[in-house]
């Protein structure tokens, strides 16, 4: 009877304990009508505030009233997009919601020149070295799509 019941804990638990994907959305989109390259990040909140509370040092609240500079830092630490010729564009910063379990984190790049591009996103790599961002581009005929990883942290749009 022990082992009968020993069985079904064991059963009941493995599903918590399997869970130890960690994984976020990029996605980059050109838009015609502000001739904007938009980038929506869509990450784990809870897996977000560890890394921001690793990152700072002190425990926080995504729900802290000065969260934001403190996430648009970190965001910005971490995604980087570089034109082919080296040249480093400046992202800026949109704004965040969260919604359930999940931080959608907005930024664009204004005035846009379509153009190939190379985007790093490291994303929470330095919180799970498991860590995966799938990056889905759009833009002018180009749709991509790469899962990165802290051995391969970045796409080529061309």
């Amino acid at each position: 009877m022990s082992r009968l019941f020993l069985a079904c804990i064991a059963l009941l638990c493995f599903p918590a304990y399997a869970h130890n994907y960690h994984h976020s959305i990029t996605a980059v989109e050109y838009n015609e009508r502000t001739q904007s390259l938009e980038l929506v990040h869509t990450l784990v909140a809870h897996d977000l505030e560890a890394a921001l509370i690793r990152n700072q040092g002190k425990a926080l609240d995504l729900g802290q009233a000065d969260i934001e500079p403190i996430l648009q830092r970190y965001v910005d630490e971490h995604i980087l997009l570089k034109t082919m010729d080296g040249s480093k564009q400046t992202i800026a910063w949109v704004g965040y919601e969260i919604e359930a379990q999940q931080v959608r984190i907005f930024q664009e790049i204004k005035d846009f020149t379509q153009q190939p591009f190379n985007l790093s996103n490291t994303l929470l790599f330095d919180l799970h070295k498991n860590q995966r961002n799938t990056v889905n581009i759009n833009m002018a005929g180009i749709k991509l799509s790469k899962i990165l990883s802290a051995t391969d942290m970045s796409i080529d749009a061309k």
